[in-house]
């Protein structure tokens, strides 16, 4: 639900992503949502002994502008603690 398309789609416009698919209607912001997707990285942490944390994960979102892939891994971070 926090990676869902509605979601996804908001991030990509508030933050201007992809614009050249922005600018091409529907099919062009479905492809910026499936690119934004396989650009976030949710990986489950372990403990020492390597037992998975259930409650723990690591996020990570990466883009060619340091500032905005803070800012969209703040943004997506903040839709799980929400």
């Amino acid at each position: 639900d926090i990676l869902s398309r509605t979601r996804l789609r908001s991030v990509v416009e508030q933050f201007g992503l992809y614009p050249e698919l922005l600018s091409q209607g529907v099919a062009g912001k479905e492809e910026a949502i499936k690119r934004l997707r396989k650009k976030i990285e949710i990986e489950p942490q372990q403990s020492i002994s390597g037992a998975k944390l259930l409650q723990t994960f690591r996020l990570s979102f990466t883009n060619e502008d340091k500032e905005k892939a803070y800012q969209v891994t703040k943004v997506i971070s903040n839709l799980f603690i929400e």
